[in-house]
């Protein structure tokens, strides 16, 4: 057997991989966004209802196909996705299931600057002034990444930042510096503790992250290396990472940021990033049990009062 057709097979087994992820995490939307218990039945029941078939002895005969496509085992197809899209309540689940976070997953030749400048000049014109720019030529090509890049990345954090995150790193990897080589790995764990905060996530996170570090060695799987400040060192699964993120998410809800949040969440998330959250959430919890908050330590520290002020300027 040739090598060739060694990697072909690997590719494909990971591309079949992020498939059914992406069908997993489609079906948990479709199910926040209904408001229907997470199950295939209910699935079926709100886009093929008209299939579902009783019995006299009381049982259902019906297809289980979105049992399959909770369960990880299957894809969702041409035929039953076009039946999802004539539903007027899911646009967010379409958004998911259509987002370029997915691209960022599969399989590409390192080296092929083609492939991701087509892939970056496909998102958002915010994105391709992080991950693009024109040479002496008027020519578009990769930009590299620098120690601004993390701030930038965190000021676009939602899925198609974190795909845009991911691309820098997997097209850049081969000529990455190695002071800059650590800032979009950096960046993405940030990113990935508040976009997986999103429920739909739940169950496919750590496959995510293990597929990041074990395929495309994007980031290590210990998490805890890019928050050392926010979480504990030992806790490195991305679970604790966005665990952490909804109590401090709440904690700032509780205290008048809801509204904020709701504006614009990027705005929030960048700000926190660029804040000692640590310190917020701390001072945060302190309120919210009546005790005194640990105080900053110098006037101009970037705490929850100065958080307060940035996000409402």
């Amino acid at each position: 057997m040739s090598n060739e057709h060694l990697v072909s097979k690997s590719e494909q087994n990971v591309t079949r991989r992020v498939e059914l992820l992406r069908t997993k995490t489609f079906m948990h939307s479709l199910a926040n966004e209904l408001g229907v218990p997470h199950t295939g039945y209910q699935l079926e029941h709100v886009f093929e209802g008209n299939k579902i078939r009783g019995k006299l002895d009381g049982t259902l005969v019906r297809s289980h196909k979105y049992d399959r496509f909770f369960a990880g085992k299957t894809m969702v197809g041409p035929a039953t996705l076009n039946i999802i899209k004539k539903h007027s309540n899911v646009k967010q689940s379409l958004s998911i299931y259509n987002s370029a976070f997915w691209k960022a997953l599969m399989p590409a030749k390192p080296d092929s600057d083609a492939y991701w400048i087509k892939f970056f000049t496909q998102q958002r014109p915010s994105l391709q002034l992080i991950s693009l720019v024109e040479d002496d030529h008027n020519r578009i090509t990769l930009k590299h990444s620098n120690r601004y890049t993390e701030g930038k990345l965190l000021r676009e954090c939602d899925l198609e930042g974190v795909a845009c995150a991911i691309g820098i790193f997997r097209a850049q990897r081969p000529t990455l510096l190695l002071g800059n080589i650590r800032s979009v790995p950096k960046a993405l764990a940030k990113m990935l503790g508040w976009v997986f905060m999103n429920s739909a996530f739940d169950q496919v996170r750590d496959d995510i992250v293990d597929l990041l570090h074990l395929e495309y060695n994007v980031m290590n799987a210990d998490i805890g290396i890019y928050e050392q400040n926010f979480i504990s060192r030992v806790a490195y699964r991305i679970d604790v990472l966005v665990d952490k993120n909804r109590k401090y998410l709440q904690l700032l809800c509780d205290y008048g940021f809801s509204k904020a949040w709701m504006k614009n969440k990027k705005k929030v998330i960048a700000l926190s990033e660029q804040a000692d959250k640590a310190l917020i959430y701390q001072q945060l919890e302190a309120y919210s049990s009546n005790k005194k908050a640990p105080p900053k330590p110098y006037p101009d520290y970037k705490d929850y009062t100065w958080l307060l002020e940035k996000v409402f300027a």
